[in-house]
Order: C-alpha cells, then sequence, then structure tokens
C-alpha cells in the first residue's frame, strides 16, 4: 500500500514514465513484428530449402535418365557386334558351303567318268555277244551248244544288267544329291543375301543409333552444362542463404541485446520505485534524489531515443533483407522457370527422338542427307566468299598498280600532248603566214584583174562610139579604128601575161587544198586521239571508283572488328564496375551488421578492392591517352596527305590548263571548291579535337579517386567510378566517330580530287577542240573570198 501511495503522489513527477512504458510497449510490438518475420523468413527459407531438394531430385532423376540412355547405347554396340559376329558365321558357312559343293561336283564327274565307263563296258559286251551271237541260217552244231554256257551268258547278262541298275540307281542319288545341293546352295545363297540385306540394315541401324547417340551425347553435354550452371547457381543461392542465417544471427543477437537493455530498464525502473520510497522517509535528500532522477530519466529518454533509432535501423535492415528474400525468391522463380524450360526442351528432344525414329522409319533419310548437301554448300558459300574476299583483296591491290601504271601512261601521254600542242602551234603560225602571204598576192591580183575588166570596158565603150560616127568622118574613123586595135592588141597582152599569173595562183591553190586536207586529217586523227584519252580517263575513272568502292568495304569491315573490340572493352568496364557495385554493397552490408572492428577490417577489403578498380581504370586511362595520340598523329599525317593532294592537285591544274583555255573555260554553278571542302573538313576535324581536348582536360578528377578510397568513403569511390566508366565509354564513341569521320573525308578527298582532275583534262580538251574548228574556219573563210 505504501508503494501504492508513493507512486499515487509521484504521479505529476512520473509523467514521463508512462512515455517509456509506451515506448516499452512498442519495442514489445516491434520484437514481436521482428520475431514474426524472423519465423517467416525461416518458414521461407525452409520452403526455398524444399524447392532446392526438389531441383536436386529432378537433377538426379536427369541423370539417372542419362545413364539409362547411356546403357541403351551400350546395348545397342553390344546388338551391333552381335550382329557382325552373325555376318562373319554367315560368311563362314558360305565358305564350307562351297567347298562341299565343289566336292560334290568332282564326286559328280567322277561317277559320270564311271557310269560312262560302265555303258563302254556294256557297249563292248553286247558287241562281243553279238560276234558270239550264231547266224540266221539254222546249223545244227548250235543246237548241240552245251546249257551251261547259255546259262553262263544269261547270268553275265544278269549280272551286267543289275550292275547297270545299280549305277543308274547311284547316277539318280547324285542327280537328286546335286539337286539337294544346288537347292541347298541356292537357300544359303538368299540366306547370304538376306543376311547381307539384314548387315546394311544392321549397319545402317547402326549409322542411324550412332547419329542419334552423337545427338543424345550432344544434348546430355547441354545437359550436363545446364545441369552445371544450375548447380553454380544451387551453390551461390547456398552461400546467400549461409549469408542470410548469419545476418538473421547478427539480427538475433542485436535483438537479444535490447532485450537485455530493456531488462536493465526495468530493473533500474525497480530500483527507483525503491529509491522514491526511500525517499519518502527521507524528506531532506528528496530534493536532490528528484534532481538526480531527473536526469536519469533524460538519460533514460535519450537511451529508448537511441533504442527507437536502432529499431528503426533493424527494421529497416529487416525490409532490406525481406526485400533480398523477395529477390531470392524472384530468382528461385526464374530458376524454376527455366527448369520447367529444361524439361520442356528435355521432352521436345524425346519428341524429336520419336519424330526422328518416324521419319527413318518412313524413309526420310533423304531429307537428312539434303540438309546435311545443304550445310556442305553452305561451307562451300562460305569459303567461296571467303576466297572472294581474298581475291577482292588481290583484285584491290592489283587494280591500284594499274591505276599507278595508268597515271604514269596517262602523264607520259599528256606530255606527248603537250609535245603536239606545240608542234600544231608552230605549223598553225607558219599556215598564219603562209595565207598572209597568199592573201597579199590574191589582192595584188584581184586589183590587176579589176584594173584590166575597166580597161576592157572603156574599149568598148569607144568602139561603139566610133561605130556611130564612121558616115560622117570615114578618115577620123580608120585611124580610130587603128588605134583601139592596138588598144586591144595591148590588152591581149596583158591578159596573156595574167593568165600565165592566173595558173601559177591555180598551182599554188592546188597546193594550199593539199595542205587543208592534210590537216583535216591531223585533226581526225588528234581527235581519235583524245577520244582514247578520254576512253583511258573513263576506264581509270572507272578503276578508281572500284578501288575507292573496295576500299569502302574494307573500311567498314575495319569498322565493324573495331566496334566488336570496342563492344568487347565496354563489356569488360561493364563486368569490372558490376564487380566494383557488388563488392561495395557488400561491404555497405557488413558495416550496417557488425560493429566497428568489423568495420575496420571492412575498410582494409573495400580499399583494396577499390584500389584494384583504380588500377584497372588507370589502365583504361591510359588506353583511352594512346588512343587519344595515336589519333593525333594520324590527323597530323592526315593533315600532310591533304597538303600534299593540295599541292598535287595545284601542279596538276597548272598543267592542264593553259592560259588560253583558262580564259575559255565557262563558270559552271554546280562546281563546288575542294579548298572550300578542305577548309570545312579540316575545321570540323579542329572541333572535334578541341572538344576532345576540353573532356581531356576534365578527365583528371579520376585520379583523386585513391586518395579517397585509402580514407575510406566508399560511396564517393563508387560514384567516381560510374564517372570514369562514362567518360570513357564517351571517349571511346567519340574516337569511334573520329575514325569515321576520317575515313569519310579521305574518301570525300579522293572522290573530289578525281572528278577535278578529270574536269579540268575535259576542259582543257574543249578548248583546244574550240580552238581548232575556229582556226579551220577562219582558213576556210579566207579561201573562200580568193
Amino acid at each position: 500500500m505504501t508503494r501504492w501511495s508513493s507512486t499515487s503522489r509521484l504521479a505529476p513527477e512520473g509523467a514521463p514514465r508512462s512515455h517509456s512504458s509506451a515506448e516499452d510497449f512498442e519495442l514489445r510490438a516491434a520484437l514481436e513484428e521482428s520475431s514474426r518475420r524472423r519465423a517467416e523468413l525461416v518458414q521461407r527459407l525452409r520452403e526455398a530449402r524444399g524447392h532446392l531438394d526438389a531441383q536436386t531430385d529432378l537433377l538426379k532423376t536427369k541423370g539417372s535418365q542419362l545413364q539409362q540412355n547411356q546403357s541403351i547405347s551400350n546395348v545397342l554396340e553390344m546388338k551391333h557386334k552381335q550382329l557382325s559376329e552373325a555376318v562373319s558365321a554367315l560368311e563362314q558357312d558360305k565358305e564350307a558351303a562351297e567347298l562341299s559343293r565343289f566336292e560334290e561336283s568332282r564326286r559328280r564327274g567322277e561317277l559320270h567318268d564311271k557310269v560312262l565307263q560302265l555303258e563302254l563296258d556294256i557297249l563292248k559286251m553286247r558287241s562281243n555277244l553279238e560276234r558270239r551271237s550264231p547266224p540266221t541260217s539254222p546249223n545244227p552244231l548250235n543246237k548241240t551248244l552245251p546249257a551251261a554256257k547259255d546259262q553262263t551268258l544269261q547270268e553275265g547278262q544278269r549280272q551286267v544288267e543289275k550292275e547297270i541298275k545299280k549305277l543308274r540307281e547311284a547316277l539318280r542319288e547324285a542327280e537328286e544329291r546335286t539337286d539337294n545341293l544346288e537347292y541347298e546352295k541356292d537357300s544359303a545363297l538368299r540366306q547370304l543375301h538376306s543376311s547381307e540385306e539384314s548387315k546394311q540394315e544392321a549397319i545402317n541401324q547402326a549409322e542411324q543409333l550412332e547419329q542419334r547417340l552423337s545427338s543424345s551425347i550432344k544434348a546430355q553435354k547441354e545437359l550436363e552444362d545446364q545441369l552445371n550452371d544450375a548447380c553454380s547457381r544451387l551453390g551461390q543461392m547456398e552461400l546467400e542463404k549461409a549469408e542470410l542465417h548469419q545476418r538473421i544471427q547478427a539480427l538475433d543477437l542485436q535483438l537479444q541485446m535490447e532485450q537485455r537493455s530493456k531488462q536493465g530498464l526495468s530493473e533500474q525502473m525497480c530500483e527507483l520505485h525503491s529509491e522514491l520510497s526511500q525517499a519518502k522517509s527521507q524528506a531532506s535528500k528528496q530534493k536532490k534524489e528528484t534532481v538526480l532522477m531527473k536526469e536519469e530519466l533524460l538519460s533514460i529518454k535519450e537511451l529508448n531515443e537511441k533504442l527507437s533509432s536502432d529499431l528503426t535501423k533493424a527494421t529497416e535492415r529487416l525490409q532490406v533483407t525481406l526485400n533480398q528474400l523477395h529477390e531470392l525468391e524472384a530468382e528461385k522463380l526464374i530458376q524454376t522457370n527455366q527448369i520447367t524450360a529444361l524439361e520442356t526442351e528435355r521432352l521436345q528432344l524425346i519428341g524429336e527422338k520419336e519424330e526422328m525414329r518416324k521419319t527413318f522409319d518412313d524413309g526420310l533419310h533423304e531429307k537428312m542427307i539434303e540438309l546435311g548437301e545443304r550445310c556442305c554448300q553452305h561451307r562451300e558459300l562460305q569459303d567461296n566468299l571467303e576466297e572472294e574476299n581474298q581475291t577482292l583483296r588481290l583484285k584491290c591491290q592489283d587494280l591500284e598498280k594499274k591505276v599507278q601504271i595508268l597515271e604514269a601512261e596517262h602523264k607520259h601521254k599528256e606530255e606527248e600532248q603537250q609535245l603536239m600542242r606545240a608542234g600544231f602551234e608552230r605549223e598553225k603560225e607558219e599556215l598564219k603566214k603562209l595565207a598572209a602571204h597568199w592573201n597579199e598576192r590574191w589582192l595584188d591580183v584581184a586589183m590587176t584583174l579589176c584594173s584590166t575588166q575597166t580597161e576592157l570596158d572603156e574599149l568598148k565603150s569607144q568602139q561603139r562610139g566610133n561605130d556611130n560616127r564612121e558616115p560622117e568622118v570615114p578618115l577620123d574613123a580608120c585611124k580610130r579604128q587603128i588605134e583601139p586595135e592596138r588598144d586591144q592588141s595591148h590588152v591581149q597582152q596583158r591578159l596573156m601575161s595574167n593568165s600565165v599569173s592566173l595558173e601559177d595562183m591555180n598551182g599554188e591553190l592546188v597546193e594550199l587544198l593539199k595542205v587543208r586536207d592534210m590537216l583535216k586529217i591531223r585533226d581526225i586523227e588528234m581527235e581519235e586521239q583524245l577520244q582514247e584519252l578520254q576512253s583511258a580517263r573513263d576506264q581509270v575513272a572507272q578503276q578508281s571508283a572500284e578501288v575507292q568502292r573496295l576500299k569502302q568495304l574494307l573500311g567498314k569491315k575495319d569498322q565493324e572488328i573495331k566496334e566488336k573490340d570496342q563492344d568487347l572493352k565496354n563489356l569488360d568496364i561493364q563486368r569490372i564496375t558490376e564487380k566494383a557495385e557488388a563488392q561495395i554493397k557488400i561491404s555497405a552490408l557488413e558495416q550496417e551488421i557488425f560493429g566497428h572492428k568489423g568495420l575496420q577490417l571492412r575498410e582494409e577489403v573495400d580499399s583494396e578492392c577499390s584500389h584494384e578498380d583504380l588500377v584497372s581504370v588507370k589502365t583504361l586511362l591510359e588506353e583511352s591517352r594512346r588512343r587519344a595520340e595515336t589519333l593525333e598523329q594520324e590527323r597530323n599525317r592526315a593533315l600532310q596527305k591533304l597538303q600534299d593532294l593540295e599541292l598535287l592537285y595545284q601542279d596538276k591544274t597548272e598543267k592542264e590548263s593553259p592560259p588560253e583555255t583558262k580564259k575559255q573555260k565557262p563558270v559552271s554553278s554546280d562546281f563546288v571548291d575542294p579548298n572550300q571542302q578542305r577548309r570545312l573538313v579540316t575545321e570540323q576535324l579542329k572541333s572535334l579535337f578541341r572538344e576532345r581536348e576540353q573532356r581531356g582536360e576534365r578527365s583528371p578528377v579520376f585520379p583523386r579517386t585513391s586518395g579517397l578510397v585509402e580514407n575510406g568513403v566508399q560511396n564517393d569511390t563508387s560514384i567516381k567510378n560510374w564517372n570514369t566508366v562514362d567518360t570513357l565509354n564517351h571517349q571511346g564513341r567519340k574516337t569511334q566517330k573520329l575514325e569515321q569521320e576520317l575515313q569519310q573525308g579521305a574518301a570525300k578527298r579522293s572522290s573530289s580530287q578525281i572528278p577535278v582532275s578529270h574536269g579540268g583534262s575535259k576542259r582543257s580538251e574543249e578548248g583546244e577542240k574550240q580552238k581548232q574548228p575556229t582556226n579551220l574556219k577562219k582558213h576556210n573563210k579566207t579561201i573562200q573570198f580568193d
């Protein structure tokens, strides 16, 4: 009663005790929930163990089935051996039958010889008897022959007939034996044929069985691989199960510690009650004790708060473990699905075996042969494709050599054309001089002809005037008639001289026509040569296009190989990062579960793991830097090649385009300046390399992770490892893009240079062709004018 009264009096002061009781209730509820969850976890683990046991039983049944299949295959092999032994025994029987047949034929020949001899003896006996027989005429002496001789002859004949009968019976028996032997021989041959057929069938069955055995062995190997995978997964599951058991034990220990702390709190509460009862008796010490009690209550509150936080953490951990258990259950479901899939595959294989048997029974062996032939054809096609690839590479090399040879020939022909052009220009200048000379001569002749025509007109007019004046003044007319006759004689003399000069001009005109024909022939030859050069250039362009196409194919194949290498490297990086993540997760869970000592040990382990990851990341960074250096070297080489190609292009354009053709070239709107293309390509390359350099300047963040890892900060290291992997992947992609753009730029440059060179040469040829017709037109005009 005193205790109850003391507690009732101290009710206002002990207000926080109700809070502590509520916290105790919450702790009890949390403990009950944890125990319930623990029981659920244990039950789930038992169920998982049962599932695993069932899986092991299934695997054992599959192993027993495999053993049965092996025993069946062994039995089939024994049957095959027995069949081979039976076939060998039949062959031996065949040989023995052939020997017996040979002996019987020999005996038959001997009997036949004996029968022939007996028949000869009988014939001799008959001939002797006929000789001894009496003549047809009755002879009394014959009647007197003794009866003994007749009896002896009759007895001899009887004996001979008996022997003949015996021999005939022996012959019949021998013939019957030979017939029997022939029948047995035929039956033996039939048996041999049937045995051979059965042997062939047995061989075919053995081949089928071997094929089935090979397929079953393959299936067994696949099943064994799957079993090994399943066993490895089961081992991993068992390890995870052991880890979960350890975690559950650690949680049990934590719960026991919490229960002990709770018991300690209850004991403290009892002690506080006793102290309060003592405080009633000691009023002087009550204030001090109350202060102490308040302080202790505050400490208890703090402890309760700590315990509540620990409980929340424990609940979170339990939730994490539950999530892990759910994941494990999902993995178990996946494994069960895989096992069911394997069982379905096994059933499918069994069905396929039955179908194969049915197909072999139905005569579908031809389809298998066709499939084998198709496989062989596919292999041959693959080999042919590889050979074609090699031949294409060889053709590329040959085409490159031919292109080089054609370029050399083209240069040689261009030099010859330049020499021919110089010769033609000289001839043109000479012809121009000749034309100017002959033009002057023709002008002189035309002037003389004009003067003679004017004189003739004047003479005609004078003659007409004289004719009109004849009746008036005859004497003057006579004088005047004499004067025009003189003038006519002078004119005739002049015309004769002019006719001589006209004949000379006609000869010179004939020579000029011959020269013109020669020039036409030369122009035709030049046009033919230009057409040949143009065809050769077209061939060179086609070959260069083929070379470029083959180079593009090779570049695509190289790009595919590089992409595969990059994918493999990315997979390696992903594996490393996954390992690092798994190790980081394991270390975090172990840190949360175990105490400070375990934390220190795990920090060392994590630092070692992160150090290994950093070493791998550093190696990857070194590889990326090496790639960047190689790309810079390739860029410098590409720039040098571009400069060399620009110089060569300028030299070619200067050689191919003379000053006269440059003036006559029309400015095409579709033509793009290659210098602008090169500038654009170089600017793009510079921008890409600047971006890569900026990203490379940002990348030095990676080495800082090692120091942080050594200090034990693992979350930061994981984040930075992810960043390094992302940056490395990004750098790998950028390097691939740069390589692709470099290849495309080189292809564009080569394609732009080829049409430009062809365009310059074509334009120069067109300019020369335009010049030649204009000169010929001028020459023809001068001739027509003359």
